[in-house]
């Protein structure tokens, strides 16, 4: 389909200003592109709007191609078909009469029944490419597809080896993003490349470095292979008659210490009770460079077949009218059958979005299975005629009742991995690097995020009928975290001395604060004592300062705040403001040094 019909308002028109001239001898001269025009911005948005636009003003006399336009269109390409051929006639019919009344023209039709596309011009009939000599083949986004055989095929390119060729990790890449398999029906190939890559990720090989020689004759026997997929052909039709079977979806996971995938099945049953089952799709991943134990592994590998399922599924558009999932894992299986709350947190996470897009009767055991294929990869020779692959397990086109058994056998383990230790009662003892004014540069937010946090808990220990803090924090909330800062700052700092003041005995006498006459407010904060302890007429804060240890996080973060407020008034307003609340204490006379540092 060529856009170029599609017209720009005269306001934007402007944005597409171009500078041309014929030959070098000729002025310059300013053009406006009036059209949608391919390597702008906005274009593939604009396109895809207008084809939106064209379907909805199509809808009432052509309901049948408005899903088409919405939904089949990639870019300027379509994909759709149907069951029979009076359908696609209609389909096609109403396409060129909805399209054609925006100006736009389809071109280079393609069919795999031919007498659908005999009645058009020769001019808009796709003309095929040149693929091994082969004239019926044509590339669907970016799969190569044999209109005569209805089979999606590959082109892998062979490589041969020279003597003393060395290979880099970019070649690698290159020739492993080179085989497009958006279905992931040769995935047990690929997987296998995979691998390869990350161990040179693992032995930290830069891009353009050689790689290591064993590493290397791998790649050679492996890229040597890879051309025998020139010779896989893979049916496009997984369905039987739609109208007259029953269609069930199969899905499989498994993982391995290298790598963990999931393969979708699916499985129709005609009229006579004959079963048919085809390969849908496949995904897979190479386990990740942090080791993880193998039931975690098994769990990321349902969690894909899970994603899997839940994204292709409703774009199949058909009845299905059982799902099942199967994996060899009976910890799986035991995750899977309890609540999420019961295991930890890698495990809760994955758990809960398995429930939340399955249940828990569409999960069976099994022993052996397809996906094992796609975990530990394949040699393209054997992958090319290996039927559990491609048709799924022998016991999936025979009767329910000859499946494998699916005992309750989870429900009988003991000692299942990842279970919280909810009986188990620690004490966390903060340590002075632990404390959480280190986590923070301004004072400020540092004040807020521990109000959060006590609101938090706060909300989280009051009952149904408790009224629970909401809404932005309010001042009393903001003093008591700012004490409770206080206070930690204290019991670090001032550990002996305030078990001395809280036993009723004086601090000793090498203590910074002995001069100070120290004593314990009904707060529990220690406060520097003296003879304006009698001046009523004054604050608190004035007569009795809070004392704090002037080398700590706490005290430091104060100054900082308070310099940026004060910055134009001088090293006396602020230390006479961080007086009238707080008192750094290091000794005689050093809570001005303290100031100064900061300055």
């Amino acid at each position: 389909m060529n856009i170029r019909p599609l017209l720009m308002t005269n306001k934007h028109r402007d944005y597409q200003r171009i500078l041309w001239r014929t030959d070098s001898n000729q002025p310059i001269q300013i053009y406006r592109l009036n059209t949608i025009t391919y390597g702008t911005v906005p274009t593939s948005y604009l396109a895809t709007g207008c084809l939106q636009v064209l379907a909805e003003t199509a809808r009432e006399q052509f309901p049948y191609i408005t899903p088409i336009i919405n939904h089949a269109f990639y870019m300027d390409d379509l994909l759709t078909g149907a069951d029979t051929e009076q359908e696609v006639t209609k389909i096609r019919d109403g396409l060129i009469t909805v399209m054609s009344s925006a100006g736009l023209t389809l071109r280079k039709w393609s069919s795999n029944d031919t007498s659908l596309i005999t009645s058009l011009p020769n001019e808009d009939i796709e003309i095929s490419n040149k693929y091994e000599l082969d004239h019926s083949l044509k590339k669907i986004l970016g799969l190569f597809w044999d209109a005569t055989s209805d089979e999606l095929k590959y082109n892998v390119h062979e490589t041969k080896r020279l003597e003393g060729m060395a290979v880099t990790k970019r070649e690698m890449l290159s020739d492993i993003a080179a085989i497009f398999d958006p279905l992931g029906l040769v995935g047990p190939l690929i997987v296998r490349a995979k691998i390869l890559l990350q161990s040179l990720w693992r032995e930290k090989i830069d891009w353009d470095e050689p790689v290591p020689v064993n590493i290397q004759e791998q790649w050679f026997e492996y890229r040597t292979q890879l051309s025998a997929i020139n010779r896989l052909s893979i049916s496009r039709k997984i369905t039987n008659n739609l109208k007259s079977c029953v269609i069930e979806v199969n899905g499989f996971s498994d993982a391995s210490t290298l790598a963990y995938g999931c393969c979708l099945y699916l499985r129709c049953t005609d009229n006579a009770g004959i079963h048919h089952t085809n390969l849908i799709c496949a995904k897979s991943k190479v386990s990740p460079l942090k080791t993880l134990s193998l039931p975690r592994l098994e769990l990321c590998a349902a969690l894909l077949l899970t994603r899997l399922a839940n994204k292709l599924i409703p774009k199949l558009k058909l009845k299905i009218s059982q799902l099942y999932f199967w994996t060899d894992s009976e910890i799986i299986l035991a995750w899977i059958a309890s609540s999420s709350t019961k295991w930890r947190t890698f495990v809760a996470h994955r758990v809960t979005e398995i429930q939340n897009k399955t249940t828990k009767n569409q999960w069976r055991h099994v022993s052996t299975y397809p996906a094992d294929v796609i975990s530990r990869g394949c040699c393209p020779s054997k992958l090319i005629n290996l039927n559990l692959w491609w048709s799924g397990p022998n016991w999936l086109t025979e009767d329910k009742y000859n499946w494998p058994k699916y005992p309750d056998t989870h429900q009988k383990l003991e000692n299942i991995p990842e279970t919280k230790d909810n009986d188990i009662n620690v004490l966390c003892v903060i340590g002075h690097e632990e404390f959480i004014v280190n986590n923070y540069e301004s004072l400020t937010k540092c004040i807020r995020v521990t109000t959060n946090c006590r609101r938090f808990i706060n909300n989280a220990r009051t009952h149904k009928n408790d009224i629970k803090l909401t809404g932005p924090l309010i001042p009393e909330e903001l003093e008591k975290a700012t004490l409770k800062l206080i206070k930690n700052t204290q019991n670090i700092g001032f550990a002996n001395e305030l078990r001395e003041l809280s036993n009723g005995k004086a601090v000793p006498a090498n203590s910074k604060l002995f001069h100070l006459r120290p004593f314990i407010d009904s707060n529990g904060v220690i406060r520097v004592g003296g003879r304006l302890k009698n001046a009523a007429t004054i604050d608190i804060f004035q007569r009795h300062p809070i004392a704090l240890p002037s080398n700590c996080t706490f005290a430091k973060m104060l100054f900082r705040e308070q310099h940026k407020s004060l910055m134009h008034g001088g090293p006396q307003i602020l230390l006479t403001t961080i007086r009238l609340k707080y008192w750094p204490i290091n000794g005689r006379n050093l809570a001005r040094n303290t100031v100064h540092m900061f300055l």
